[in-house]
């Protein structure tokens, strides 16, 4: 039977003349389901895109699955549609996470993890359940859609994981946990094995996996930094089968540890050679109402067959009915002895190419810094350079600088001579200085003056002599007026001294040995380190030359950083 439902989950028909129903249950995959009508059958109008079917097999409900294709087609006895169906869970197909968007690590647990992609929903169609494992990995999705970032969250656990869900209610329920262990249902030659087919593919096999994620060339991401170093890791398996080496890349990881906890989930279940088992068998369920004999997938089946020497257990990976109606007892398993296979993770999905077209990978870049100036050992010459927080791997800072003599490029013109155009004195208090007694000998003489009225006057003449007269040392002060004029620049190029020795500095960090003159110096072990050890990232970096004479320098910083292309606006 198959019930009809819209997309408000209301009930609208029950297709009663659908046949060649069939449905096929993979493990931790999306269901698929299909079934046909008569082009005739008024009820086809009910068959309409995204619309929901309930799949009942004998009258037990399989699950809930959309409408995603219809074909019609007509032969000389009749007219069909047949539908094509997905299992509700591909609903999250309809819904992205658009552009960047980063989730988890330390004290971020899966649940939250789980419960942040399902928030995205445009229409709240599915809740959390149950989660069994409380992982704290950092994940990262970009322009990826919903259904591949929940697939995505268990992806490098190291254990097994089963996606379950409960569509009978509404909204539905979607849970992540640990599959059964025990033996569900057992399927033994000549009671309900109609025929078994074992395959063994060694092509598959692994036992060093080397790892890549986010970045390309030399600016890939490894798992060196979580593994001792080293980019690969081995499989317990190396003494039975040897060193089998393969690459597994997938550049949405952009942590080591991440990278390494899914390699190592990798690893273990591809160190072995894959044995598939696809089992013809009758399910007596119908009959008995036994639940061993019930197939359903993810469960752990017992498979006995003594002609072939096969008695095994493994998880059932996809239980298939091809003819519901027509052989409904007729189901064909496919059993594995582990989950996935190293080439299955590589390849994952058709979508993964297309995942990683829209996944921006970055770039690098080359940042060059030129620096010239005077300096003296109290100024030393300063160039700072900037570390931008995308800066994912920084691959080299070279330093090249070369000490040149002093130089300026202009001098004063030399005066040739001049005079002030006015000069005042200060003025003296005003005093008289008379002379001592000289301890001299003066001679005399005697004369008459001219006659006048009778009468005449006899003088007496001091003749030559002379005065010793003591200055103290003493000082005056002058004014001199200068008028306003202007003295003429020679400009040129002067060049002075060179410096013999150099100190270098690398935020604040002395460099031994420096030289005057050095070409391409590798100074990441001086730059100034995050708790990690890496490249502080988000500041400014510091280089200092100190010269022991006043001089010149030249300097060059050349940086090759890769960046990756998020962050910013379009501007």
């Amino acid at each position: 039977m198959i019930k009809v439902y819209n997309q408000q989950m209301q009930l609208v028909a029950f297709l009663e003349n659908a046949f060649d129903i069939s449905y096929e249950m993979p493990f931790n995959s999306v269901w698929t389901a299909s079934f046909s009508l008569p082009a005739t059958d008024e009820k086809n109008a009910e068959c309409q895109s995204f619309h929901y079917v309930e799949l009942y097999d004998d009258n037990e409900r399989i699950e809930l699955f959309r409408i995603i294709k219809s074909t019609a087609s007509r032969s000389i006895e009749k007219a069909v549609i047949k539908y094509e169906c997905e299992h509700a869970l591909a609903t999250l197909i309809d819904d992205v996470l658009f552009l960047y968007h980063e989730v988890g690590n330390i004290g971020t647990y899966s649940r939250a993890t789980i419960q942040y992609i399902l928030s995205k929903q445009t229409i709240h169609r599915w809740s959390l359940g149950i989660v069994d494992f409380t992982r704290q990995f950092e994940y990262t999705w970009e322009n990826d859609n919903l259904l591949a970032a929940l697939l995505s969250v268990p992806k490098p656990f190291d254990e097994e994981y089963m996606w379950t869900w409960d569509t009978t209610v509404y909204p539905w329920t979607i849970n992540l946990v640990k599959p059964p262990q025990g033996v569900d249902a057992y399927i033994r030659y000549a009671v309900n094995m109609q025929g078994v087919t074992r395959q063994k593919d060694d092509t598959t096999l692994c036992t060093r996996l080397y790892c890549l994620g986010y970045g390309e060339g030399v600016n890939q991401l490894t798992i060196a930094d979580a593994n001792n170093g080293l980019p690969y890791i081995d499989s317990d398996t190396q003494a039975e089968y040897g060193i089998v080496n393969k690459l597994f890349v997938d550049r949405r990881f952009q942590y080591p540890d991440t990278l390494l906890a899914r390699g190592q989930a990798v690893l273990n279940a591809a160190k072995h050679p894959k044995i598939t088992y696809e089992v013809d068998a009758s399910e007596l369920y119908s009959i008995t109402k036994d639940p061993i004999d019930k197939f359903k997938t993810g469960v752990q089946v017992r498979v006995i067959d003594e002609d072939l020497g096969i008695d095994i257990i493994s998880r059932v990976l996809k239980v298939s009915k091809g003819n519901m109606l027509g052989a409904p007892g007729e189901v064909t398993l496919e059993i594995a002895n582990h989950v996935q296979d190293v080439s299955g993770s590589i390849a994952d999905l058709s979508d993964r190419q297309r995942v990683s077209e829209t996944n921006s990978q970055g770039s690098t870049n080359i940042d060059t810094h030129v620096f010239s100036d005077n300096c003296d050992p109290s100024h030393p010459a300063k160039l700072r350079f900037w570390v931008p927080e995308e800066a994912v791997r920084i691959n080299k800072v070279m330093l090249s600088y070369r000490a040149d003599p002093f130089r300026s490029y202009s001098k004063a013109i030399e005066g040739g001579g001049a005079y002030s155009s006015s000069i005042t004195s200060n003025s003296g208090g005003g005093s008289i200085i008379t002379s001592g007694d000289s301890g001299i000998d003066v001679s005399y003489g005697y004369g008459w003056t001219e006659e006048s009225d009778g009468h005449r006057h006899l003088f007496q003449e001091v003749r030559g002599h002379k005065h010793n007269i003591s200055l103290p040392n003493h000082t005056h002060k002058v004014d001199v007026l200068i008028p306003d004029h202007v003295h003429g620049i020679q400009f040129g190029i002067y060049e002075g001294a060179t410096a013999t020795a150099l100190g270098l500095f690398v935020d604040g960090n002395l460099v031994p040995g420096s030289a005057v003159s050095v070409d391409e110096f590798d100074i990441i072990p001086y730059l100034s380190k995050d708790d990690s050890g890496r490249v502080q990232r988000g500041q400014w970096h510091t280089i200092e030359l100190v010269p022991n004479l006043l001089s010149r320098i030249e300097c060059a910083v050349i940086v090759q950083l890769f960046i990756q292309s998020r962050g910013g606006v379009d501007a």
